[in-house]
């Protein structure tokens, strides 16, 4: 018998963009892990009140719009438009917490 492949177990499922979207951000561009969080980011300031990314972020949903699209192609098209690579640095979370590191969580 031959090995099955993972995505024989599973069709994705596609989502509205605006969903993935606001996926993408909180899990990469909004994430403690990603090293250039936008810390500036500001709505009460005239000017520069965008994070970096907005731009990029509002090109390809302006693209896409009206579309769906799954999670996974997602991601590969953000890769392949070099917005991935640009706009999240992986690094691991130092959690601080007292408490969190009492618990054994930390």
């Amino acid at each position: 018998m031959g090995a099955v492949l993972k995505s024989e177990h599973k069709v994705k499922k596609a989502y509205p963009v605006n969903h993935v979207i606001g996926w993408y951000l909180g899990n990469y561009l909004h994430s403690p892990n990603n090293a250039i969080r936008d810390e500036f980011f500001n709505v009460e300031k005239t000017e520069n009140w965008k994070p970096m990314w907005f731009d990029d972020i509002e090109k390809i949903r302006n693209e896409l719009k009206g579309s769906t699209i799954t999670h996974s192609d997602f991601i590969r098209l953000m890769k392949e438009n070099g917005i991935h690579d640009k706009y999240y640095h992986y690094k691991k979370y130092e959690n601080n917490c007292e408490i969190c590191k009492a618990l054994g969580s930390g």
